[in-house]
């Protein structure tokens, strides 16, 4: 098929793909262009902390700076000023694809996008862009490297609000490409990320003129931390999964005997204690199976009908 016939096809049902609008409703429309004001009243909306303007304002002026670039495609017509740098949709982050807008449930749909990409696209979607793929994570399925991780598993998150780590589950993922990686370590424990991974730290802070200060929780990230900083570390997770069912042993209550003439069933049921195991597995006897089994082992003797700790 000759390059003209192959764009033909493709424009063809163009318009009805792609040819709507849905009318605006946003929470926020900045103005047009990028100047300091915009930036400041960007970064007051979205609650950032005194740090994050002073880099957004630095990232300002070194965009100012930098010439237009001559080489490639030609760029000259692009007007900088006639641009709206920042749009909220919505009042929040939806935590749920049921939560989020029709009109943007709808632009999604039309546009062909997969419901992986549109929870994803529409805020809704766990993201581990800034961790290396072999990071190995905590899920209901077990300890996974992260690369493995699918919509739909269990993970564990941090509930600010709560000051506790709760389940939470994967909408989506998305894959960053290739960045630069560095090595944090704290304690006996050691994590690979980029330099955009947020962490939760104590920071101690004394305002002018006082003798003391105090600490507080704040969220920094990677390039911000330095030898010494206290980064806060899981120590316990909650219990999460399901209970399994249990398969019974079979208990022999009969054997047969034979002597020099004749076979004959004895009755051993007396030689056992009543007993009552259970039929499924639940927090408490996975507990005791752990410190039942971490102080020795248990050895499997094909034929025979017990097994031994040593």
């Amino acid at each position: 098929m000759s390059e003209e016939a192959t764009l033909a096809t493709l424009k063809s049902d163009y318009a009805e793909k792609y040819g709507f609008r849905v009318p605006e409703d946003y929470v926020f429309k900045a103005r047009k262009g990028l100047d300091e004001e915009i930036v400041r009243e960007i970064s007051w909306l979205k609650g950032e902390p005194g740090w994050m303007l002073e880099f957004r304002l630095k990232a300002l002026e070194i965009f100012r700076r930098k010439p237009m670039p001559t080489w490639g495609a030609d760029l000259s017509a692009i007007d900088f000023d006639d641009i709206y740098y920042y749009i909220k949709p919505i009042e929040e982050q939806q935590r749920s694809w049921d939560d989020v807008p029709e009109e943007i449930k709808t632009t999604f749909d039309r546009l062909g996008i997969p419901e992986a990409e549109r929870k994803f696209l529409a805020g809704v979607g766990a993201q581990y862009e800034c961790l290396s793929g072999d990071t190995r994570v905590y899920t209901a399925r077990g300890l996974v490297p992260i690369r493995q991780v699918e919509p739909g598993d269990v993970v564990f998150s941090f509930d600010e609000q709560e000051n506790r780590i709760v389940p939470a589950r994967v909408k989506a993922r998305a894959y960053k490409g290739e960045r630069e990686v560095f090595e944090v370590r704290v304690g006996t424990r050691t994590i690979r990320a980029t330099a955009n991974h947020p962490f939760l730290v104590l920071s101690y802070e004394r305002k002018p003129g006082r003798q003391r200060g105090r600490y507080r929780r704040q969220w920094k990230y990677l390039y911000e931390l330095k030898p010494g900083d206290l980064v806060a570390v899981a120590k316990a997770l909650p219990d999460v999964g399901q209970s399994y069912p249990l398969t019974q042993p079979e208990i022999k209550t009969q054997v047969v005997g034979r002597n020099q003439s004749t076979e004959y069933v004895l009755d051993i049921s007396d030689r056992y204690n009543p007993v009552t195991l259970p039929e499924r597995t639940s927090v408490d006897l996975m507990w005791w199976l752990g410190v039942y089994i971490g102080d020795g082992f248990i050895p499997y003797t094909k034929g025979a009908d017990k097994a031994r700790v040593e």
